[in-house]
């Protein structure tokens, strides 16, 4: 129930309602308890539950709106008040229910409207009652009826009345001011147009390749890893292999078995071989060459075996050696030959 402190001078006027007639002078008093408004007539008590009729609303309300409990054997009797025509006629109503609905007119004359003690043409609010008038931006409309960026929330209510922030609840350092208004996001002491991530803690404000976002919050090479965690941020390289574990991924380590020799000369870039032994004059040194003492660039190993073929007497492993395999790089082992050609069927084009 919106409460309604108001000092009114009310006519004489006479109520009916069925068989009940009475005529009094009648005032506005408060409940000392509650601070509660009620209208007194003599002995009747019509107590305001409701208000209705702000300014900017209609005030219309019917019997089935009111919340007033009958009685006029010495019981209280509940009303509604509305205003709706208050500010155009200085008429009050009071809305209320016996055995049927009945209405109060009468004149009402205020200069305080919400009893807050600031008169209405001096109040920045003059419909709610607030003591301190705050008004944050200084617009001339108090902070108690205003909701300046219609986000659904009165300015003294909103934790941040200058930027529409419905939910009241993003605060991403949970210093009590919403992000919206905090002119520090994530509280690393830097000033949100100052901070290369201003959603992200990084005092630092590390910058590898200084464009101006911060490695806590850019994924350069778009791998799924944001800079300051990729070891390697230029390529991108999601499964983030470093052989020799320097900090470096393979993908842009120039030396990625760290054996000091750089890849691009490395015989073997993948295995430590610092002197670069290579027997057989190939393109591979010997640590990592399928047969170090065989010249064989292609490193073909047609069994797998670890062995490549130039030096695998049994090259498909089929228990026939190559000498006498009519088919030395595919495994046959019935030495099939229907055409007698000498190559076994499984690698004849004319079988």
């Amino acid at each position: 129930m919106k409460k309604i402190l108001v000092v009114i001078s009310l006519l004489l006027f006479i109520v009916s309602c069925g068989d009940f007639a009475l005529e009094a002078q009648c005032q506005l008093e408060q409940h000392k308890e509650t601070g509660e408004p009620y209208v007194k007539c003599g002995d009747q008590v019509f107590e305001i539950v409701g208000l209705t009729g702000e300014k900017g609303e209609t005030g219309e309300i019917g019997p089935e709106g009111q919340m007033g409990q009958p009685g006029l054997d010495g019981k209280d009797i509940g009303c509604t008040m509305d205003l709706s025509q208050y500010y155009s006629s200085g008429l009050c109503s009071l809305y209320c229910y016996n055995d049927d609905a009945f209405t109060i007119d009468f004149l009402c004359d205020s200069s305080d409207l919400d009893q807050d003690g600031i008169l209405n043409e001096n109040d920045n609010c003059p419909e709610k009652a607030n003591y301190s008038q705050v008004d944050w931006n200084d617009d001339g409309k108090g902070d108690a009826c205003q909701d300046s960026d219609g986000d659904g929330w009165l300015d003294r209510n909103d934790n941040c009345p200058q930027f529409y922030n419905p939910y009241q609840n993003n605060d991403i350092d949970e210093d009590g001011i919403v992000d919206e208004c905090d002119n520090d996001i994530d509280g690393d002491s830097l000033k949100n147009e100052q901070d290369n991530c201003p959603e992200f803690v990084n005092p630092i404000q590390e910058d590898w390749n200084l464009d101006g976002f911060g490695d806590f919050c850019q994924d350069y090479d778009e791998d799924g890893w944001i800079d300051i965690f990729d070891n390697c941020k230029e390529v991108a390289n999601e499964e983030q292999v470093d052989l020799d574990r320097d900090g470096i991924g393979n993908e842009c380590d120039v030396d990625m078995d760290n054996d000091y020799v750089l890849n691009e000369s490395d015989n073997c870039s993948w295995m430590v071989n610092g002197d670069q032994t290579n027997s057989d004059d190939d393109w591979w040194g010997n640590i990592c060459d399928n047969c170090p003492l065989n010249h064989n660039n292609s490193q073909d190993d047609a069994d797998h075996d670890g062995t490549g073929n130039a030096c695998d007497p049994d090259g498909d492993n089929d228990g026939i050696l190559d000498v006498d395999d009519n088919c030395d790089w595919v495994y046959n082992k019935s030495q099939l030959d229907s055409d007698g050609d000498g190559f076994g069927d499984v690698c004849d084009v004319t079988p």
